[in-house]
């Protein structure tokens, strides 16, 4: 019964889990560079709180993240960060697509779909045989995935089985999904050759943009720099940044 109860007050000390298997059932394990070490008491591995973290191996200190995670909000290029920064080009696009990789997982296009929580899809056309699709939550905030022709087939087939109608652009007379797409499309044009695996990374950027403030969305990256946050304390913080907007 005693080892049955240590696990679960250890959970309750940090809100972290293991980057390895995502176990919540930790030990202090002395300290690696001035950071806390754990011992993950299912699988045995060792970490440090930035294990898996955005500033898991870089270079750059964290008061240099801030600014430059505010500059990319604010929508600066990185040739222009780079000047103002002294970190290279290519430093600094391995950092915006950390940042947007976090990003992403306020994108609630999945949940609205599965749990049929929306009444229409708005189809946007998008390069060749691409489709940007939207759909709305009950506060009115948008949310989009990128789609080739193939997979649309797919999507259609699961929307009729939800009884959602599919929106063509022609046919949208919401003002508000008008200048959400119009917004996108501006987005996206200021990034060029996005790779087809990273381009919903970059579609839910400019959500955040458009919804949160830069003092909003810094907060919830901050949460992601320094610790490996166990999923029910991820997911309260994905409540409280979402519920901002």
């Amino acid at each position: 019964m005693l080892m049955h109860s240590i696990p679960t007050e250890l959970v309750n000390l940090w809100d972290i889990a293991c980057p390895n298997c995502q176990s919540e059932l930790l030990n202090k394990n002395g300290k690696y560079k001035n950071r806390q070490r754990f011992l993950c008491l299912e699988c045995g591995k060792t970490f440090t709180s930035y294990s898996k973290s955005l500033l898991n191996a870089s270079k750059i200190k964290r008061n240099q993240w801030n600014d430059v995670v505010a500059m990319i909000l604010k929508g600066y290029s990185l040739k222009e960060i780079e000047e103002v920064s002294d970190i290279s080009y290519v430093s600094l696009s391995k950092i915006r697509l950390k940042i947007l990789q976090v990003f992403d997982t306020l994108n609630s296009f999945h949940i609205l779909l599965n749990q049929n929580k929306a009444k229409n899809v708005f189809l946007q056309p998008f390069q060749k045989n691409r489709h940007i699709l939207t759909l709305q939550d009950n506060k009115g905030r948008c949310f989009s995935r990128c789609y080739d022709e193939s997979e649309l087939d797919k999507l259609k087939k699961r929307a009729t089985e939800l009884n959602l109608r599919f929106v063509e652009d022609a046919d949208i007379d919401d003002m508000d999904i008008t200048n959400y797409h119009d917004s996108l499309l501006h987005h996206l044009s200021m990034f060029r050759g996005i790779k087809h695996k990273y381009i919903n990374y970059y579609i839910t950027f400019h959500a955040v943009r458009y919804y949160l403030s830069i003092t909003e969305a810094l907060n919830y990256l901050t949460t992601h720099m320094a610790v490996c946050l166990s999923s029910s304390h991820l997911e309260k913080i994905k409540k409280q940044a979402v519920s901002a907007a």
